[in-house]
């Protein structure tokens, strides 16, 4: 790639993607064509009403003969669904469930109530833990669905996660019959106009929806196999056809969407960043290709999950329930809690001197028009990303092993370390950020004044070498 002197020496530029970065987001790519191939009819289908609406002239012309594409993406702790063209998911659900026994209702006779489990799904299953805790005065566990999240009861089972799946299906389902509904009810066009998204057409045995499913987290054949079987077998009534993004790299194509057009321009080299809940993924994108698999690098440590533990294993919240049970705080609580309050100091030598002599931060300071002033374990937390010698330091051994963990900084410069100067130049000042970690305040700026400091270091030889001289 050519480029001029000024360019291999530009600073760093951080760029957040306008729209919703939550957890492991993902645009919606209008792949149909791809997807048409493969399509099978069923025999068995959704019966469609006579008075359904369609989408827009426009959509329709996207998606060719009016195949309705779901997007479906796989996060370790969120399942987002929704329909190629949208710019948001429709149905954004916690990879979440738990299971309590619950007695029927009971008529007064003399036979005692039967019991029957019932599950609870996204933020429901922290409500019903919450509930049946202070009601029966025991612990409910709520367990994470993704076999790859830390609250997983087992790394071996996919059953829980396609629970959580399924229902998410169904509530796109509903929303589909309502909206085919409405306008017939009410006399409106084919948008809803609370959301200001087009309405699609149910599935039919003659025109059945085509899923793309995006897993960027890991996915190994077990879960592509099961995918598949439940696209195609368990729910052949609405999908006829399947395509599967299944790969990290490929995904960072999603992301590229993301960003305003004249920043998207990928001849000129991006690097995405993705810092989800299991890994933090650095992708180099140059041309209209990725780079060599070499170059894209997962780091499970460092990332938002083992951020969520810190705030488990430090804020643990003690509180007396109807009968005097004591509960700790839950993984939604400290999610929340990551989010509201955890940031990133831009002054951390001064910050982490004040914190450990007097227990307290600089003076508030202003952050997207907010003024900010958390508490200083809020400070503390985020700083693992870019000084994980506090986790040696704070004796945290049984969440992570501290002798492993590098910096979030040094996780960015290794990923593109057989690149050459001037690709990494570009590289360097056009990063694209997303996931929910990235969303924590002055996340950006301390990750752009971290890679300023290394690209301006006196000793570049470890990040700037020639291709040709690494092995």
């Amino acid at each position: 790639m050519e480029a001029t002197p000024k360019a291999c020496v530009a600073p760093p530029d951080i760029r957040f993607p306008e729209g919703d970065i939550g957890e492991d987001q993902r645009v919606r790519e209008r792949e149909t064509e791809g997807l048409l191939g493969g399509s099978v009819k069923r025999k068995r289908c959704r019966s469609r009403s006579d008075d359904q609406s369609y989408a827009t002239e426009a959509f329709d012309e996207e998606a060719g003969d009016h195949v309705v594409v779901v997007v479906l993406e796989i996060g370790s702790s969120e399942i987002r669904i929704g329909f190629s063209g949208d710019q948001t998911p429709r149905h954004r659900l916690p990879a979440f469930l738990t299971r309590i026994v619950q007695a029927a209702p009971h008529d007064g006779g003399l036979i005692s109530p039967l019991s029957f489990p019932r599950t609870f799904l996204g933020e429901d299953a922290f409500t019903a833990a919450t509930q049946a805790a202070e009601d029966g005065g025991c612990a409910v566990d709520v367990i994470a669905a993704h076999p790859q999240h830390p609250l997983a009861p087992s790394r071996e089972s996919y059953d829980n996660l396609f629970v959580v799946i399924d229902a998410a299906l169904d509530k796109l389902l509903d929303e589909c019959e309502q909206e085919a509904a409405g306008p017939i009810a009410s006399g409106k066009n084919a948008f809803t106009g609370s959301r200001g998204k087009a309405a699609r057409q149910q599935p039919t045995v003659e025109m059945p929806w085509a899923l793309l499913a995006v897993v960027p987290v890991i996915c190994d054949q077990r879960l592509a196999t099961c995918l598949l079987r439940w696209a195609l077998e368990a729910r052949r009534d609405v999908f006829g056809a399947v395509k599967l993004v299944a790969d990290a790299r490929m995904a960072a194509y999603h992301h590229l969407l993301l960003l305003p057009e004249d920043q998207r321009s990928a001849e000129k080299g991006l690097l995405v960043v993705d810092a989800g809940e299991t890994a933090v993924r650095v992708l180099p994108v140059t041309g209209h290709a990725l780079t060599p698999g070499t170059h894209a690098l997962q780091q499970s440590e460092v990332a938002g999950s083992l951020l969520t533990s810190l705030v488990l294993f430090h804020q643990e919240r003690r509180g007396e329930g109807i009968r005097g049970v004591q509960r700790g705080m839950t993984w939604r609580e400290a999610m929340r809690y990551k989010e509201q309050c955890c940031f990133a100091s831009l002054s951390p030598s001064v910050d982490l001197q004040l914190h450990r002599r007097h227990r307290q931060l600089q003076p508030p300071f202003v952050t997207g028009n907010l003024v900010r002033q958390p508490s200083t374990d809020a400070f503390l937390f985020p700083e693992i990303f870019f000084t994980p010698q506090l986790l040696r330091n704070a004796n945290l051994s049984p969440i992570v092993n501290s002798t492993s963990q590098a910096s979030l900084t040094q996780v960015i410069l290794d990923a593109f370390g057989k690149g050459t100067v001037c690709e990494r130049a570009f590289w360097l000042s056009r990063i694209c950020l997303v996931g929910g970690t990235a969303k924590l305040g002055n996340f950006a700026l301390r990750l752009q004044d971290e890679l300023r400091v290394a690209w301006q270091s006196v000793d570049p030889s470890a990040y700037i070498q020639r291709k040709e001289d690494v092995p």
